[in-house]
């Protein structure tokens, strides 16, 4: 079986015939692209922890993290270093392939220099095979 490469010449036609599938023939086309690059069987566990939580500057109404409103929400101090790469540890151990690190309202792009985690991976990637 020959795999489909990707794409990123779509035209606007093309892109609305995708759109204009029915849910399950649409699923059925990624499923099948999916098989071709991966292992079907394989689940990718990945950890989230929050390092920072509450206060908020957004004024997103649904959110419980805003520090526009009290919403009941502890407030938490950012977590130290340590306890981050404790954490990512623990992932890793528990086969998570990928770790990722939340504050607030936005994923951290950042978080101490890659290579904090001895071993393959780092606090970003746990050891993806």
């Amino acid at each position: 079986m020959t795999a489909t490469a990707t794409r990123h010449d779509w035209t606007l036609q093309e892109a609305r015939e995708l759109f204009n599938l029915p849910f399950n023939d649409l699923l059925f086309r990624a499923q099948s692209i999916h098989r071709e690059h991966f292992d079907p069987n394989e689940v990718q566990v990945s950890t989230l922890l929050s390092i920072k939580t509450g206060a908020c500057p957004e004024d997103c109404k649904y959110c419980p993290q805003s520090g526009h409103y009290n919403t009941g929400l502890e407030k938490e101090k950012l977590l130290e270093i340590e306890k981050v790469v404790a954490e990512a540890r623990v992932a890793r151990e528990k086969g998570a392939s990928r770790f990722c690190i939340k504050e607030r309202h936005a994923l951290r792009s950042g978080y101490g220099p890659p290579g904090e985690i001895p071993g393959p991976g780092n606090l970003y990637d746990t050891g993806h095979a």
